[in-house]
C-alpha cells in the first residue's frame, strides 16, 4: 500500500511539473557547449558564422530573456526574421527561427510570452567585413 501511495505522489508530481511547460533557450543548450553561432537574416538573407564566446555570451543572454510556452499551430508560417543554428562540441545542431513572437525551434513552436522585445541581431552584420 505504502509502494502505491510512493507511485501516485510521483506521478501526480510529475503532471504537475509537466503541465506548467514554460523554457527558455538555456533548455535546448546551455551556453558552455555552443562551439558556433549562425544567424540568417530573414529580410535579406545575409549569412554570418560567429567563432566568438563573448558573441555567444550577448546572444544567447538575449535568447533566455525569453520566456516561452509550446504551441500547436496547424498552418506553416512561412518568412522570419532570424534563422539560427547553435551547434555545440558534439556536433548537434538546435535552429532556432525567429518569426515575431513565435520562435520555431527545431520543428517545434514556442509562443514569447514574457512582454519583451523580440532579440535583435542586425549588430553582428554590420560588424563583418
Amino acid at each position: 500500500m505504502r509502494k502505491i501511495l510512493i507511485l501516485m505522489l510521483g506521478c501526480i508530481i510529475m503532471v504537475s511539473c509537466s503541465a506548467n511547460n514554460k523554457v527558455t533557450i538555456d533548455y535546448f543548450m546551455k551556453e558552455k557547449d555552443v562551439v558556433s553561432i549562425q544567424i540568417t537574416e530573414g529580410r535579406t538573407g545575409k549569412k554570418i558564422e560567429l567563432n566568438d564566446r563573448k558573441k555567444f555570451k550577448d546572444i544567447l543572454t538575449k535568447l533566455n530573456g525569453l520566456e516561452m510556452q509550446k504551441i500547436q499551430t496547424r498552418e506553416k508560417i512561412k518568412g522570419y526574421l532570424y534563422f539560427l543554428t547553435l551547434k555545440d562540441v558534439n556536433g548537434k545542431k538546435t535552429n532556432i527561427t525567429i518569426l515575431d513572437n513565435i520562435l520555431k525551434i527545431n520543428e517545434e513552436y514556442y509562443e514569447i510570452i514574457n512582454k519583451v522585445p523580440v532579440p535583435e541581431f542586425e549588430e553582428y552584420f554590420i560588424m563583418k567585413k
